[in-house]
């Protein structure tokens, strides 16, 4: 036997409850009633069936008959009206039996019935997630008040195991007076109030059609649907069924006006933030409405109306036409809304708004209702690195330079014999030659290596002039070493030291070029002779060695120049000495960098400037470079690299521009007043400089990927860096070009800081690696406490915002 809970009270209750809940979000929802609903009104058939819950039944509950004899079947139908996209008002009918059995007590009872119900559902998945005319499935729960018209029938079984029928033969009325009173009603129709509670699952197969599954249980303050009078008053009944609903009736004017906008997260893509909302318009669009569609930025105190653009039906009147509108066809469609907005600091925190006003034949325009559609920018491609490249010049400086000097003696014709009495050793030019070469020798430098050329005149015979060269190649030879031992013989004596100790192992170079006639050729060319190209043209013309010597004698003959003038100088040996230019070791260097500045050359005080690591000591190594040689631009570029290393980027500016006033086009310093340029955010002019530089021949591609960043060309910026690996800027380039896989190798393989962890948390955001971006978001807060802040309103992680490890990874 059941108990009294008093449910009946406790329904009213929950059904009140539900009904308010409906009303108030009716009320609050974020669409204006007339647009949620296309179709106001609907219909419904539906049949299923039944189960009693009263006295007498073998059950306890409903899921526990389901394979008893008790099931039945009915059908009903519901016409019903859409409020909100919440809240529905229906009036329903079935028509259904019932029938329980009781065999501990030998009974069973039989109703007929017709419930009537004025009623309300609740859409569940609407309150929680919001309207979305798009959703195919709707949970929704169902109360209301009714009442019921029924016959109630009960009867005694004669077998205590006989089971439930029918059959008139093995059953019979129970008629006795007495126990009617005790037991039962004798079948009179009866009407009683109920309330009907239950949940339902609606699946929309199209604008007009829907099928729903719902089970309800109706509750009576009433002891009679079985015909046993217990004095429980709370009999009640299941009613499970499957439904077709058939949605019709649209408003004429604001209800056919509905859009549905989708939600968009934004990103800042250079100085600009790309905007795109994408709108879904039904096949029921007023076709004599325009809406104003006009979004709204707002951000900090800032309010910011973007570009309206408008939707319009097709029959709008000509005189409410809008330039320029997109035209809605009867099938409805999408259209989408772009708008590039420029970037202002502050925009990070943010929201865009839009409140589509709608006007029928130009009446007044009424709201489609306010709604969000972003909710702050995606910062990321700000999150630049200010590792701009600067660049030193060289310092020019070199080692082992080699010095030469070089001396020439003449010769008799046909001898190799040394002669100074010779008329051509005699002159000034070859005195003075020479002695600078026995000067160059007394500097006691080390000598690399000797060259001793010599030649002939070319009218003697050829295989003679061969040997004789020879021969005067090693008269050279015998001179300049005689000058060297007397050299080194009087250094030992003057240095009190043995002469082989001062000797030098000396490598000589000895040619002999037999007959000079490139040279004669030359000779001949330069001479005042009138017939000079006759004579050059004759020698030219013979192939035949022997047969030319003979013109050349023929000729010195004929032209007294050629024997006096051309002829003699190309009988000579010339002897050059190669040395090495002695220089300052490091050490001398770096002491007399500080101590006696202005004793070193420009191209050694910016070499001792690399000598140490302590920017201090190299500023002012690169000042006093500067104060000493104020016209070369290469210590005030200097300088101004220190400074920059020393983050005083102001000093450094000041060096660079007076580099610049002494070197406007030098590609270095371009470079460098670009790299200032962009560190100070004014990226225009960074940008003029570096292609400036670009034109001397600067290599500028890393600094150029960092203002490609900047201005939102990412594969530019990508193809900027080239090959460079394990850097910042060039995993944020791969980032934000969608190349996830490089950019998580790149800032893996980087030098860790706090944003390089940031940077693969931002990665394994995109990518779903919840455990990699978790991981890194802890070590990047930890070595950077600041970051906490940032993550919290960080767009790239907007899905975790309520996530537990995400919380706990910026605590």
């Amino acid at each position: 036997m059941k108990k009294n809970y008093q449910i009946v009270p406790k329904a009213l209750l929950v059904a009140f409850l539900l009904t308010f809940l409906g009303v108030v979000q009716g009320q609050n929802t974020n669409l204006d009633d007339n647009d949620k609903c296309y179709y106001q009104w609907y219909f419904n058939l539906n049949g299923g069936f039944t189960q009693s819950h009263c006295d007498l039944q073998e059950g306890e509950w409903h899921l526990d008959m389901l394979n008893k004899d008790e099931l039945t079947w009915g059908f009903g139908a519901r016409l019903g009206k859409h409020i909100s996209p919440v809240f529905t008002l229906y009036g329903s009918l079935i028509n259904a039996p019932l029938k329980g059995i009781r065999n501990a007590r030998n009974l069973r009872f039989e109703s007929e019935l017709t419930d009537y119900i004025l009623g309300t559902t609740v859409s569940f998945t609407n309150l929680v997630f919001g309207y979305s005319p798009k959703r195919r499935i709707n949970i929704y729960g169902t109360t209301g008040i009714g009442f019921v018209d029924f016959i109630a029938k009960s009867y005694i079984i004669e077998s205590k195991n006989m089971p439930m029928h029918d059959d008139p033969a093995q059953m019979k009325l129970y008629q006795a007076d007495e126990l009617y009173n005790q037991f039962g009603d004798k079948g009179d129709r009866t009407t009683e109030a109920m309330v009907p509670t239950g949940v339902g699952l609606d699946f929309k197969i199209s604008n007009r059609w829907d099928v729903n599954v719902e089970t309800t249980i109706r509750w009576f303050d009433s002891d009679k649907l079985d015909a046993l009078i217990s004095g429980n008053k709370n009999d009640a009944y299941y009613y499970t069924s499957l439904g077709l609903s058939y949605n019709f009736w649209r408003p004429k004017e604001a209800g056919q006006i509905m859009i549905e906008t989708d939600y968009i997260v934004l990103s800042v893509n250079g100085d600009s933030v790309p905007m795109q909302i994408k709108g879904t318009i039904p096949d029921y669009f007023n076709k004599k409405a325009v809406v104003e569609f006009t979004p709204v930025l707002k951000y900090g105190s800032q309010t910011k109306k973007l570009p309206t653009i408008y939707l319009q039906g097709e029959e709008v009147p000509e005189e409410f036409r809008k330039p320029g509108a997109i035209i809605i066809p009867s099938t409805g469609g999408n259209f989408t809304y772009s708008q590039n907005i420029k970037y202002e600091p502050g925009m990070d925190v943010c929201e865009v708004y839009v409140e589509p006003m709608a006007s029928i034949n130009g009446k007044t325009p009424f709201s489609l209702v306010d709604r969000k559609l972003a909710d702050g920018l995606i910062m990321t491609s700000k999150r630049v690195m200010n590792s701009e490249v600067f660049l030193t010049a060289e310092h020019g400086l070199q080692r082992d330079i080699i010095v030469s000097k070089k001396g020439i003696i003449y010769y008799v014709v046909n001898r190799h014999d040394l002669n100074f009495d010779y008329s051509l050793n005699k002159e000034s030019k070859a005195k003075f030659a020479l002695a600078e070469l026995n000067t160059f020798i007394e500097n006691g430098w080390k000598i690399r290596d000797i060259d001793v050329h010599a030649w002939a005149s070319p009218e003697g015979e050829e295989s003679f002039n061969q040997g004789l060269s020879q021969r005067r190649s090693e008269t050279g030879r015998k001179y300049i070493e005689d000058k060297l031992n007397a050299f080194w013989k009087k250094y030992a004596k003057e240095h009190n030291t043995s002469m082989e100790d001062v000797m030098q192992d000396v490598k000589y170079n000895l040619t002999a070029h037999g007959e000079d006639w490139d040279g004669f050729m030359r000779a001949v060319q330069a001479s005042e002779i009138k017939d000079k190209n006759v004579i050059t043209n004759v020698v030219n013309s013979q192939s035949d060695v022997a047969k030319r010597e003979q013109e050349i004698r023929n000729m010195a003959l004929i032209y007294k120049e050629i024997e006096k003038d051309i002829l003699p100088p190309l009988r000579r040996s010339e002897i050059t000495v190669n040395c090495y230019e002695p220089s300052k070791s490091d050490t001398e260097l770096a002491e007399m960098a500080t101590t006696h500045p202005d004793s070193l050359t420009i191209n050694e005080l910016l070499y001792a400037a690399t000598l140490t690591n302590d920017n201090t000591a190299r500023l002012n190594i690169y000042k006093a470079a500067s104060e000493i040689y104020p016209q070369d631009w290469r210590g005030f570029n200097n300088a101004g690299y220190v400074s920059m290393e020393m983050g005083n980027l102001t000093d450094a500016k000041n060096y660079f521009n007076q580099a610049k006033n002494i070197a406007a086009t030098n590609g270095l310093v371009l470079n460098n007043l670009g790299a200032v340029a962009s560190k100070e955010k004014n990226y225009s002019q960074a940008k003029n400089s570096y292609l400036e530089a670009q034109k001397q021949g600067v290599d500028v591609s890393y600094n150029l990927g960092i203002l490609r960043i900047l201005e939102g060309n990412y594969s530019g910026a990508n193809n900027a860096f080239g090959s460079k690996k394990c850097d910042y800027n060039v995993g944020l380039a791969q980032l934000l070009s969608g190349n996830y896989s490089g950019a998580n190798a790149t800032f893996n393989c980087a030098e860790k800081n706090a944003q390089v962890y940031y940077m693969l948390a931002v990665v394994g955001a995109r990518t779903n690696n919840e455990a990699q971006m978790f991981e890194n978001l802890k070590k990047a807060v930890n070595e950077d406490a600041g970051l906490k802040e940032v993550a919290k309103t960080d767009m790239e992680f907007l899905k975790y915002f309520n996530n537990p490890d995400f919380q706990n990874a910026i605590r």
